[in-house]
């Protein structure tokens, strides 16, 4: 009977360290899958492979083709400038939902935001931004014939926006500057977020009469409203701000950042913004 159980005994050790080993397998299994499928990029990966991995979205100030059939745009040409200057390619992924790209750069999937966002304190405690490249105001979009014919809607005062709807993309920082600006007048004004929406695409809406202003970065005026000649953009919201790219890592922070103090007096620097934003 005691030599039965005895046998019973190590029978159920040899089960137990059959599992036990069975588990140690699986965990590093998971530990070399998790390793495997860590995708947040370093400095290491661009110089290992030589390229810079950049997510945007579609518009003139940022990445497009333009009616050569080229590859421009403001953000893309500096960028594309300092990955040359390294000897690097870029590698651009166009997302057209802001909240989509900033996902996926905290991710670590890619390298750059290819998107000018306004530096503020709240906006710092979210992701790290390069050096700014320019300052500016944010603007409300609305229709130029309400100051000619309902003044009642047209916006010609800060104060007036009480009680009105301003739209922005869904997953832009220019929230953040909308909900200051609102503590600061001590108005009530409601921001609504649009999915999906650039800002083409919200300045189409209100020509459409969809909706009937949109906060704007004052940079892009020239490349999107002087398409819209029905819309106003006059009407400053806010003070000046710092805007700058949202970047993934430190080092290539302080790799981008030494390019742009270099260069943002020289020749081609202030070609480019003379041509896209003055």
């Amino acid at each position: 009977m005691e030599l039965l159980e005895l046998n019973y005994y190590m029978f159920g050790m040899k089960k137990y360290y059959k599992v036990l080993v069975l588990l140690s397998i699986i965990v590093i299994i998971v530990i070399v899958v998790i390793i495997f499928l860590n995708t947040d990029r370093n400095w290491k990966d661009i110089e290992n492979s030589k390229q810079i991995k950049v997510v945007t979205t579609y518009s003139p100030i940022n990445y497009y083709v333009n009616t050569e059939g080229d590859i421009d745009g403001y953000n893309y040409t500096i960028l594309k400038m300092f990955a040359d200057s390294l000897g690097y390619s870029l590698e651009v992924t166009v997302e057209n939902n802001l909240e989509s790209c900033m996902t996926l750069l905290k991710k670590g999937d890619f390298d750059i935001l290819l998107n000018l966002f306004p530096v503020t304190l709240e906006s710092k405690s979210v992701t790290s931004f390069s050096t700014p490249l320019l300052s500016s105001h944010l603007a409300l979009v609305q229709l130029k014939s309400r100051y000619i014919n309902d003044k009642t809607c047209y916006i010609s005062d800060l104060y007036q926006l009480n009680g009105k709807k301003i739209y922005v993309e869904k997953g832009s920082f220019n929230t953040l500057v909308l909900k200051n600006l609102r503590s600061e007048l001590g108005i009530d004004y409601e921001i609504l977020e649009i999915d999906d929406a650039n800002l083409e695409m919200l300045c189409g809406m209100i020509i459409q009469d969809e909706i009937n202003y949109v906060a704007i970065d004052k940079f892009s005026e020239k490349s999107i409203i002087s398409d819209f000649p029905l819309l106003d953009a006059t009407i400053e919201l806010g003070i000046e701000q710092p805007f700058a790219w949202p970047v993934n890592d430190k080092t290539f922070k302080e790799k981008l950042d030494s390019f742009i103090i270099a260069n943002s007096n020289s020749e081609w620097f202030i070609r480019l913004n003379k041509e896209y934003l003055q």
